[in-house]
Parts: C-alpha cells; structure tokens; sequence
C-alpha cells in the first residue's frame, strides 16, 4: 500500500497497477470513483454460527458504505449494515439460523453517487458447524 503511483496517469484509483506498466504513463487508468468486495469474492464456504471479515477497497476511506446479502434469484436477502464507516472491513456474526445457500455481498458508498459492488461470485452459507 506504500507503493508510489505518481508515474500513473489520471485517475489512479490511489493505488499502483500491477504488472509490467505499474507507475507508468501506460498503466490502465482506473474509475475515479469505485467500491471493489476482496472477500468473499466467490468460493467461500462460511458456515451459519461463526463471524467473518469482509472486506472491500474503494477510492477513499471517507464516508459510509451499505452493505447487504444478495442472492442471484430475490435480490437483497438481508442488510447487514445500513450505514457502517467506509474503513474496508466488517465483521459479519452469521447467525446459526441463517438458510443455507449461495450468496454475493453487495456493498454501495453512500457518500460517492451510490457506486457499488458485488462479490464476483457465490460463496456459501452451510449449515452450522457442530462440534
């Protein structure tokens, strides 16, 4: 994250490319504005009962995100936060009760025009785990 990005063209997203054009006038030039969900991203299997980070990148660390539970079929399942700080991290107590399936999280800035993102893939939600 300390990595210089001046050598990058306009916007930069705040961060350095990777790759061979990384803090070059060649880098790809990223969105100004932009919500990027690292986790869950697609795969996961995080069992009813048990607590998780997700986590996301975005442009600043200004403002407040939502963030919700969707599912490809009913849209939103759940919010888990209507309004949380825009820190890139919250920490989700999955409740035991909750219905096992596939998931995507949806998190929206509410501060940068409502741009959003959602996991790029299902993660799973099993049973609890029993011990």
């Amino acid at each position: 994250m300390g990595d210089s990005f001046v050598g990058e063209g306009t916007p930069n997203g705040g961060f350095i490319n990777l790759g061979a054009y990384g803090n070059t006038g060649q880098a790809s030039i990223s969105p100004a504005q932009y919500v990027l969900v690292t986790r869950p991203d697609g795969g996961e299997r995080w069992p009813a009962g048990q607590s998780f980070a997700i986590r996301w990148r975005s442009h600043n660390q200004v403002g407040n995100a939502k963030l919700e539970v969707v599912d490809g079929n009913s849209g939103v399942v759940t919010t888990l936060a209507a309004s949380t700080p825009n820190d890139g991290e919250f920490i989700w107590a999955i409740p035991g009760g909750s219905t096992a399936g596939g998931y995507r999280i949806r998190i929206t800035r509410l501060d940068a025009g409502l741009v959003n993102d959602d996991s790029n893939a299902p993660f799973t939600i099993p049973a609890p785990v029993k011990t």
